[in-house]
């Protein structure tokens, strides 16, 4: 097969879970012998630039910056971006297209792959296709939100988003807008042969906002372990806490570090994550906590990454948001480290409370700080819920899964 990964974003520009997942996969697939490439949105110049990334050939296609403003309405309209599109298609020539994100690209982008009458699936990382905001976190009231209702709280998030928070008044007014992105989007879903989802939350989710049940495939994501687990070799003492990912206000990284403040010297925290997307917010947190057990270790790769989980007594995931998987408590478990988690989204299906880690409102800094407290001063409790840990999809298995999908789609 010619397979044609279609992104929002990619490396080098942005990392990130949906990048993660699409390299991940597109070189599964080409070690399998099928030819892969990634066409994605990026700043810069108007242009078409092809090159490779980590051995996958990638259509890199600048269009300006990418401002909230210019993604929100490139949805409806981008011919340059669909220009660059055509000629990604007439030079690759895929046999099927995987739809990893649109954020930023036009629908026309489907409307397109079905004209050309090629299998189209798309994978839900988020809920960007019902929701602007993508995380179904408010922007103007920061506050968890179920999705639309009638359009007009969608209207006020944008507004806030694009930093018009003197403007809501009018919101009732820009709400057909949203409706009219909510229909465009809906269509796009419903043109796809399947729609991967990776937890139930999000099937589920997606139920309730009218995507038809037989369009959406359950296929939780695997693991890409590496060839051996390094072995910890920290002796039993200070309780160390690991935390892993996005240094972005919707992790929740400010309520972990709130948390972990009061904590004396029987802990420490461990954060890795790249700093640069959220400059402000990450020079915030390390001017604000001083604690002598934080340390921070920038962004890691996958080696020093498995090395740092199998060194940790817990896995901290303090999202805000739901989350629609979580990559990183399931890695945790599979370097056999409990997890602590916010009690939202996937996450409240990967975590057994009491079992393999503990759940804790999100947001909510006394809990989180008394779930850690607890955690570090109980050395049987760390132990029971190391016990129980459970054992992950292997990546293999996944990509069995998805190929095999493929496969079907392309044969038919």
């Amino acid at each position: 097969m010619r397979i044609l990964f279609v992104l929002h974003r990619f490396y080098p520009d942005f990392v990130g879970g949906t990048e993660q997942h699409a390299l991940d996969l597109a070189r599964g697939l080409m070690e399998r012998g099928h030819e892969v490439a990634v066409f994605y949105r990026a700043s810069g110049p108007t242009g078409l630039w092809k090159g490779e990334w980590a051995g996958v050939p990638v259509y890199r296609a600048q269009a300006g910056p990418m401002t909230p403003l210019r993604l929100f309405v490139n949805t409806f309209f981008a011919p340059h971006l669909m220009n660059m599109f055509r000629r990604t298609w007439e030079d690759f020539s895929p046999d099927i297209v995987y739809l990893a994100h649109l954020m930023g690209l036009p629908v026309a982008v489907a409307d397109e792959i079905r004209r050309r009458g090629r299998p189209l699936v798309i994978s839900l990382h988020d809920y960007w296709w019902i929701c602007a905001n993508a995380n179904l976190l408010s922007n103007d009231t920061g506050e968890i939100c179920d999705g639309p209702r009638r359009w007009g709280n969608c209207a006020r998030c944008g507004l806030a988003r694009l930093g018009m928070k003197a403007l809501v008044p009018v919101a009732p007014f820009l709400a057909p807008i949203m409706a009219l992105r909510g229909r465009c989007l809906k269509q796009t879903l419903n043109q796809a042969d399947r729609i991967l989802v990776f937890s139930d939350f999000v099937r589920l989710w997606y139920l309730r906002h009218g995507i038809p049940a037989e369009k959406l495939t359950p296929s939780p994501m695997g693991i890409h372990l590496p060839p051996s687990l390094p072995q910890r070799t920290r002796p039993e003492g200070r309780c160390r806490f690991f935390y892993a990912g996005g240094i972005a206000p919707l992790k929740g990284l400010h309520i972990l570090l709130q948390a972990f403040s009061p904590l004396g010297e029987e802990a420490e925290l461990w954060i890795a994550g790249d700093e640069h997307a959220f400059p402000e917010y990450s020079r915030d947190l390390r001017t604000r906590f001083s604690h002598p057990g934080i340390r921070w270790l920038g962004r890691l790769g996958r080696d020093d990454l498995w090395a740092s989980l199998v060194e940790a007594d817990a896995v901290t995931v303090p999202s805000l948001w739901h989350e629609t998987f979580s990559m990183l408590a399931h890695e945790a478990f599979a370097a056999g480290v409990p997890v602590i988690a916010s009690a939202v989204g996937a996450l409240s299906e990967v975590v057994q409370h009491e079992v393999n880690g503990l759940l804790v409102p999100p947001g909510d800094v006394d809990a989180w700080s008394a779930a850690l407290g607890r955690f570090a001063a109980d050395p049987s409790l760390r132990a029971r819920l190391r016990e129980y840990i459970p054992p992950v999809r292997a990546f293999r298995e996944y990509l069995d899964e998805v190929e095999s999908l493929m496969l079907g789609l392309v044969r038919l």
